[in-house]
């Protein structure tokens, strides 16, 4: 089973990668499945991450409820 995780965009870097803040750590991940839908990123953003692959944009809520209910909190 894979499990999406929200998060929070801290750089992009090219058209293809952002910096991104997940589970307290920064790391790289590919942007391409979201500018080919069509969508722009920029740092505040907040992204579905799924295997390591940005999948989509979230709302800030969208990415509050996500992380409340993985956290359990």
């Amino acid at each position: 089973m894979c499990v999406s995780e929200a998060a929070l965009v801290i750089a992009v870097e090219g058209d293809e990668t952002a910096l991104v803040q997940l589970r307290g750590a920064p790391r790289r991940v590919p942007i391409v499945l979201v500018t080919s839908a069509g969508e722009t990123v920029a740092a505040g953003d907040w992204l579905l991450v799924q295997t390591g692959l940005a999948v989509a944009r979230l709302t800030a809520s969208e990415a509050a409820q996500r992380n409340a209910y993985l956290t359990g909190s």
